[in-house]
C-alpha cells in the first residue's frame, strides 16, 4: 500500500503527517507532538497568547497534551497545571471519573482527577488544552470533569482541531493551524478524517 501524507503547518512549523488506517472504513492523519520540541514550544507560545484573562489554571488530558500544557504554564508563569489521568491510581482516594469514546483506541476511556486537583479546580476558571481534537470526546470529558469539580471552563485550545470542516480548497478557520495541501489519493475528507485506502 502506498504511503499517504497530510501536509500541515502548526504555529509556523511544517510537518508531513502519515495517514494511518484506524479501521476498515477510517483513516486519520497521525499528529504526535510527543518528542517534537519545536512544535510544542512554538505552539505553546501561540496558544499562551490566547489564554483568556483571569484563567486560574490550565488542564490537559494524559498523555499527548502534557508537553503542551506544561510549556504553556511555564510561558504564562503558572506554578501548576492539571493533568486528567486515563486510569485510576492508588493515591486517588476520592477521584472524579468521566468516560469518553476514543477514536484512536476505538473504545471507552476514562479521565480521572485526583483529590488535590479537584480542590484546585473548585471555584476557579480553567482553560483546557489538548494536542488534537478528533471527535471532541476528550474535550467534552474534560469539561465534564471541570463541572463536576465545581470549576468553570473559560477556554479550550487544541493545537490542531481535526474536527474543523474542510473542503480541501480553503484553510480551516483556526488561529494556530493551517492545512497546506493534501496528497493526491482521492481522499474524501469529512472532519479531517479520510476513508481507508482501498487495497490495490
Amino acid at each position: 500500500m502506498a504511503k499517504r501524507f497530510y501536509e500541515l503547518e502548526v504555529a509556523g512549523v511544517k510537518r508531513s503527517l502519515p495517514v494511518i488506517n484506524i479501521s476498515d472504513t477510517l483513516a486519520i492523519a497521525g499528529f504526535v507532538i510527543l518528542g517534537d520540541t519545536e512544535i510544542v514550544e512554538k505552539t505553546a507560545a501561540e496558544l499562551a497568547k490566547k489564554v483568556p484573562e483571569g484563567t486560574d489554571i490550565l488542564m490537559a488530558a494524559e498523555t499527548k497534551g502534557i508537553p503542551l500544557v506544561q510549556a504553556m504554564a511555564r510561558i504564562l508563569g503558572m506554578p501548576r497545571y492539571i493533568v486528567a489521568r486515563k486510569s485510576l491510581k492508588a493515591y486517588m482516594e476520592h477521584p472524579l471519573i468521566v468516560e469518553d469514546e476514543s477514536i484512536t483506541t476505538q473504545g471507552k476511556q476514562m479521565l480521572c482527577l485526583q483529590d488535590e486537583d479537584i480542590d484546585r479546580v473548585r471555584g476557579h476558571k480553567v482553560t483546557l488544552v489538548d494536542d488534537v481534537i478528533s471527535t471532541g470526546g476528550s474535550m467534552k470529558a474534560l469539561e465534564e470533569l471541570v463541572a463536576k469539580a465545581g470549576g468553570t471552563v473559560n477556554g479550550k485550545w487544541p493545537s490542531w482541531p481535526k474536527e474543523t470542516p474542510w473542503d480541501g480548497r480553503t484553510s480551516p478557520s483556526w488561529p494556530i493551524c493551517r492545512c497546506l495541501r493534501r496528497s493526491e489519493v482521492g481522499l474524501s475528507m469529512v472532519k479531517c478524517q479520510w476513508p481507508k485506502e482501498e487495497p490495490a
